[in-house]
């Protein structure tokens, strides 16, 4: 007895293709929400970063957080504890 006569006789082919069916949905929806008009300014502002020296941010920064120079060195405090 061979492991294809196992598989075959309990009928597990099904998983196969519910596997393959998922896979194929979830691909399709990344490609729509990639491809969708309403991401295209949150894209166009990712592709941008590499070019932008001016300010650090995220594509995700909504203009409310501050923004730090390109060149900004975090400041070491010195806690020798005098206040």
């Amino acid at each position: 007895m061979r492991l294809s006569d196992i598989v075959g006789a309990a009928n597990l082919s099904i998983y196969a293709q519910i596997g393959l069916v998922a896979a194929l949905v979830a691909f399709a929806a990344v490609i729509y929400y990639l491809l969708s008009r309403r991401n295209r300014a949150t894209f166009e502002k990712a592709r941008m970063m590499p070019l932008d020296d001016e300010t650090v941010r995220t594509p995700r920064d909504d203009g409310n957080s501050p923004q730090r120079p390109a060149n900004h060195q975090a400041v070491k405090e010195s806690s020798d504890g005098q206040d």
